[in-house]
């Protein structure tokens, strides 16, 4: 972790996400992997863990602000909306700028994982098919559009023009976190961007 880290540059984003192994443990396994400013992949270690609850998010983040080369590079981590890792985020960021420093690390949330929960919703609000198609679309926007008046038409669609629990998912789970959204577009293809993490799970 210490030889990645160091060989990294001020810019590259490190992205955490935890993904279920069928072991016969049912460990969860969390690959670190680093996105450099030129699109390549590379994994800085991996972290198995018994259940990934706030406090063993919290651990992980501590365990890596001890290195230099982590504080002085790393200046952005994507994670997927977990809760768990939201809440470990903001308790560690308080105490990493306890000590007078102001450590600035954006939490930017994997917009591939926003749609995939917020059409998972859509399946249980029980919308038509035009319905769903049409919020799906008007959701992509919001998360991948850089152009903020487009994507804030799309969020008054979103809030205004379907049935209240939609509304109430967007109220809830994505307005409050608009300002951690990646803002990057990425066509249907998934390429090495921000926004897409099956290439760092796999």
């Amino acid at each position: 972790l210490v030889a990645i880290l160091t060989a990294l540059e001020p810019g590259d984003v490190l992205f955490i996400d935890g993904t279920h192994s069928n072991l016969k443990l049912i460990w969860e396994v969390f690959p670190i992997t680093a996105i450099t400013k030129d699109c390549n992949i590379c994994c800085c270690g991996i972290m198995y863990a018994a259940t990934a609850n706030e406090e063993i998010l919290l651990w992980l983040l501590n365990q890596l602000s001890k290195f230099p080369e982590f504080a002085s590079t790393i200046k952005t981590i994507i994670t997927d909306e977990d809760h768990a890792f939201t809440s470990a985020y903001k308790a560690w960021i308080k105490d990493i700028n306890s000590d007078d420093e102001h450590n600035i690390i954006n939490h930017i949330l994997c917009s591939l994982h926003k749609t995939k929960n917020f059409i998972k919703k859509l399946d249980k609000i029980g919308l038509d098919k035009l319905d769903k198609k049409s919020a799906k679309e008007q959701f992509k926007i919001l998360c991948y559009n850089p152009n903020l008046e487009y994507a804030n038409k799309s969020l008054d669609k979103l809030t205004n023009e379907y049935e209240p629990r939609v509304k109430h998912y967007i109220d809830k789970h994505v307005i409050p976190y608009l300002s951690n959204f990646a803002r990057s577009y990425v066509s249907d293809i998934h390429c090495l961007n921000y926004n897409t993490t099956s290439p760092a799970e796999s």
